[in-house]
């Protein structure tokens, strides 16, 4: 045999294995969807020693907070009066208080951690120093 085609019969196997190796990209792995974020804003009035409860749902395991962003009494801003807010879970009926803030003034927050998705519930109430009925706005985050 000739060197030329010595030189084709040796190459012509690494030129085969070379080409069938394709592109040299890493595989596309698949990304995770960004978790979204649930605004919800309760507003309600908070009676002489009454009390309101705002069931609601979370739809994955996530930080809960809960912002008391107004208080007013009749037509009146009332950033100073108290409340008393709290988050805990809902059966259906009864909200069980597992985080409170039993003097809660405009601006104040309550953050805390569902484990699992479910239901949980925010309640307001008079903490035994309102004089008149008081109304309140909350916007709870969580996913």
């Amino acid at each position: 045999m000739s060197h030329s085609i010595r030189v084709v019969f040796v190459l012509l196997p690494l030129a085969l294995v070379a080409a069938g190796c394709g592109s040299s990209s890493d595989p596309t792995l698949p990304t995770t969807p960004s978790p979204t974020v649930v605004t919800e804003t309760f507003a309600g009035t908070v009676t002489i020693n009454g009390a309101v409860t705002n069931p609601f749902i979370v739809g994955a395991p996530s930080t809960v907070t809960a912002t008391l962003t107004a208080v007013s009494v009749g037509d009146n801003p009332a950033t100073d009066v108290p409340l008393g807010m709290s988050l805990g879970t809902w059966n259906g009926e009864y909200c069980s208080i597992v985080l409170a803030n039993d003097a809660a003034i405009q601006g104040k927050f309550i953050v805390g951690v569902a484990q699992t998705a479910g239901s949980f519930c925010l309640r307001m109430f008079d903490n035994g120093t309102l004089t008149t009925a008081t109304s309140y706005q909350v916007t709870v985050t969580h996913q």
